[in-house]
């Protein structure tokens, strides 16, 4: 499995905030942006209508996840060495 490094995480919890209707201008504060427009600039592409699929594919990877990790595409579990 790749590492997650925080940045990464700083990413998907900005995700997951813009997806679930947060506003961007809460959002923005909780990133410690020093502007609207960073945030905008970085994430504006999630606003609504990518929304839909981003939450399609979160939906589904979980899916894969929670059923079976074999079934998912590309998935090579790790030997531990």
């Amino acid at each position: 499995m790749p590492l997650i490094a925080i940045h990464d995480l700083r990413h998907t919890v900005a995700t997951i905030m813009i997806t679930s209707g947060v506003s961007i201008a809460i959002a923005s504060k909780a990133l410690r942006h020093s502007t609207i427009a960073t945030t905008i600039n970085i994430y504006g592409h999630l606003l609504k209508h990518a929304a839909d699929d981003a939450v399609n594919a979160l939906a589904h990877a979980y899916e894969l996840a929670a059923t079976d990790l074999d079934d998912w595409p590309g998935f090579q579990p790790r030997h531990a060495a």
